[in-house]
């Protein structure tokens, strides 16, 4: 009979969540399509797991020859990739047609680094995508319709909630501009926190960014919306380094230029003061 095995402590297990949580939002902006995640809640089992499907056959970070699948021993290939960056992990790959693989990362540490990586190789405009993805998830602003449209390359930003739009304005603006006040249920106070939040990202990227309401009819569910524009990976950038300012005191970020070396900027994760993380 074999012995259970002792739970490991909360805050190692809470450490492997983030570290299972932050990968697998980097593997849907390298393109992946995570669809299994897990972690071990004890010592004897890899401390995060994640399956993911390879969209267009096309594998991140695989060597040259093992990138295009199928591909003879891509899962060897990219396991001795991963550990000589450090990274000790066991690669399955599950599906050789329709390709997914999985990988059984040995630490938390290891599933970090591998976050790291993904990120970095990162191509345009699929960084910047994940980068103002992150920003605007960080002030508490839904972006789950934002994607990158392929054809265009171009960042989709898509529909965000009138609720949301307020806040990005507040955050933007450094501080109430008029809008917390309004009646996000009329169409007409809609146009006008569209306009307002238009004028403000334009401001900021240095070009017109479109901003339209999207109310919904009366006898529909849901909340009234925003449809913003849209725009390159290079206002993207913009956006983001502005709404990763945004919690620095008495600043109003519209009245600055965007700093000229956004490299520095990549790594804040400050939170909007009053908006819950």
């Amino acid at each position: 009979m074999t012995t259970p095995q002792e739970l490991l402590p909360d805050d190692v297990q809470e450490e492997r969540s983030r570290a299972c949580k932050a990968l697998g939002t980097a593997l849907s902006a390298a393109g992946l399509i995570p669809f299994w995640e897990r972690i071990g809640w004890t010592a004897g089992e890899p401390a995060v797991s994640v399956s993911f499907a390879v969209r267009d056959g096309l594998l991140p970070l695989a060597p040259d020859d093992a990138s295009a699948l199928p591909a003879p021993d891509v899962a060897g290939a990219l396991q001795r990739d991963l550990l000589d960056h450090g990274i000790r992990a066991q690669v399955t790959l599950i599906r050789p047609f329709d390709p997914a693989l999985r990988f059984d990362l040995e630490s938390a540490q290891c599933a970090h680094r591998l976050t790291e990586l993904l990120i970095r190789s990162l191509p345009e405009p699929d960084a910047a995508a994940h980068r103002l993805r992150t920003a605007l998830t960080t002030a508490g602003i839904s972006a789950e319709n934002l994607c990158i449209r392929r054809g265009e390359r171009d960042v989709s930003i898509g529909n965000i909630s009138a609720t949301d739009a307020v806040t990005l304005v507040e955050v933007l603006h450094g501080g109430d501009c008029g809008v917390a006040g309004l009646d996000q249920g009329g169409w007409a106070e809609l146009d006008t926190l569209a306009e307002r939040l238009s004028r403000l990202l334009t401001e900021i990227a240095g070009r017109r960014v479109g901003a339209s309401a999207d109310p919904v009819c009366s006898r529909c569910p849901g909340d009234h919306e925003i449809t913003l524009a849209t725009v390159s990976a290079e206002t993207a950038r913009l956006l983001s380094a502005a709404i990763e300012r945004a919690d620095e005191p008495h600043r109003y970020l519209v009245q600055f230029p965007p700093v000229a070396d956004e490299s520095a900027q990549e790594d804040r994760t400050g939170h909007h003061r009053g908006v819950a993380s």
